[in-house]
């Protein structure tokens, strides 16, 4: 089962929210008078289903923007560790250039200039 919204949407209300919880819930029995037997069996209705997928995101307090978040941290901190970029408030490491008059490597800060101004 790949990870995506639909299947961990699933997988969170199918433990959260109880059989009898789901059949006094109006906004989501409505939909689907019984909870489903599994949790597979809840991924197809909500896939099948989007007003009932909404209620249950909204039931449960996991929306799609929630799970985006969840998922895009791993993958924004994966590159900032492949490009060396450590956490707020700190800087990366100096970033080199080569200098082609005389090919040697000259050092710039990647986030901040400094302009030194004569006292």
């Amino acid at each position: 089962m790949t990870p995506d919204y639909i299947n961990e949407l699933a997988k969170r209300a199918f433990t959260k929210i109880s059989p009898d919880e789901w059949r006094q819930s109006e906004k989501i029995s409505r939909y689907l008078r019984e909870k489903p037997n599994s949790e597979s069996a809840l991924a197809q209705e909500l896939e099948s289903q989007v007003p009932l997928q909404a209620e249950i995101a909204w039931h449960i307090g996991y929306t799609p923007s929630k799970w985006l978040l969840e998922n895009e941290l791993p993958e924004i901190q994966k590159r900032r560790d492949q490009h060396d970029i450590r956490s707020k408030g700190t800087q990366p490491p100096a970033a080199k250039i080569k200098d082609t008059e005389d090919g040697q490597y000259a050092t710039l800060l990647s986030q901040e200039a400094r302009i030194l101004k004569p006292f």
